[in-house]
């Protein structure tokens, strides 16, 4: 109804357990910019690969950005990996994959 209308307009049921969706989101939504980004981060490129997930965020970008678009920077700060469903398998200095210890 025209209720339902309103909130979907004024708080879109968005995934902020995602860094780079929450990102999109201010660009789309609340005024920021690609270029904007891309000034924070230093490069166009880096702000594309970053929004196209081929670039992780940094400690550095998560500050710069946080700072910047006053987002807090927990809400940035989020695995990776779990969200693009990759296993990710530690090595160890020689290579080999670590097991653990067995009794």
């Amino acid at each position: 109804m025209l209720v339902e209308k309103y909130e979907d307009r004024s708080w879109p049921n968005i995934d902020i357990s995602d860094p780079i969706d929450l990102l999109n989101y201010e660009i789309d939504e609340l005024g920021h910019s690609q270029a904007e980004l891309a000034e924070l981060l230093g490069s166009r490129s880096r702000a594309s690969e970053l929004l196209n997930r081929r670039r992780p965020l940094t400690v550095e970008m998560i500050h710069r950005i946080s700072e910047a678009w006053k987002i807090p920077a927990d809400l940035l700060v989020r695995p990776r990996y779990p969200l693009l469903g990759i296993t990710v398998t530690v090595l160890s200095i020689d290579s080999k994959p670590l097991a653990p210890e067995s009794r």
